[in-house]
């Protein structure tokens, strides 16, 4: 297939040059146009939202009354050789289980490059209609839209959050106080059977306080009065440990 190929372009190259035997043309090079790549400027504080570490660090929450209801955010940052910044946000459950997993472009307003969601042991990957996970700036609202499929063949997940600034305020976490940025978020969640078309929808909304140099420290869901609060912060060692034992 190779020498016919060639043998092919040859005969090519000697019909041109018979053609053209008394002109000389110079061989230009085409320059293609430079693809361009959207960009949206990421304008906020990023030493209040997950800030850059070394090395992963995992966050334990829990509520105010119940120590026991824990749940753990697992942080890996990153820097690329073009110099943007990516996030991966592991959320575990309790019981160590990985319930869902995002990579945040940090450089490009926060948008997401991927989100993955697990239940009772099964990944799946979500389709993501709009990817910005965070407002760019303290006037945006973010907007993200993602769906996908479930443990149950019939039922497809739509998920549709809107967040922005909403002010500020001091948290204590333990016998200090931090001063916080507050994000107001906003969240819909529909199931849908692709079989009979009906929808189940549940809207619900929450608001996030991060402090400088600590990222998230605390969120309180609307109409509840617990608070939950970050307790401790884990060495990437430490939580090995923990879910491989």
């Amino acid at each position: 297939m190779r020498k016919s190929s060639i043998a092919f372009i040859l005969l090519l190259a000697f019909a041109f040059t018979a053609c053209k035997s008394e002109e000389k043309k110079e061989t230009k090079t085409e320059t293609k146009p430079e693809k361009k790549v959207y960009v949206k400027e990421t304008k906020v504080d990023l030493g209040y939202f997950f800030p850059m570490q070394p090395e992963p660090m995992v966050y334990s929450y829990a509520l105010d009354n119940n120590p026991l209801s824990e749940n753990f955010l697992k942080i890996t940052s990153a820097k690329s050789k073009f110099g943007e910044y990516r996030m991966l946000l592991e959320h575990y459950n309790g019981s160590l289980v990985l319930t869902e997993g995002l990579t945040i472009d940090v450089s490009n307003g926060f948008k997401t490059l991927n989100q993955a969601v697990a239940s009772k042991g099964t990944k799946f990957e979500a389709h993501l209609s709009s990817p910005f996970y965070f407002p760019a700036s303290e006037t945006d609202t973010s907007r993200f839209i993602s769906d996908f499929p479930t443990t149950n063949d019939s039922i497809v997940m739509l998920i549709e959050v809107d967040r922005y600034f909403n002010g500020s305020r001091p948290v204590a976490l333990g016998d200090s106080v931090v001063d916080c940025k507050i994000i107001t978020e906003r969240w819909r969640k529909t199931e849908i059977n692709i079989s009979t078309r009906k929808e189940n929808v549940t809207q619900f909304g929450s608001d996030m306080y991060f402090a400088k140099n600590m990222g998230k420290v605390a969120f309180i869901p609307h109409g509840e009065k617990d608070t939950m609060k970050l307790r401790k912060v884990i060495p990437i060692r430490d939580w090995e440990r923990l879910v491989n034992n």
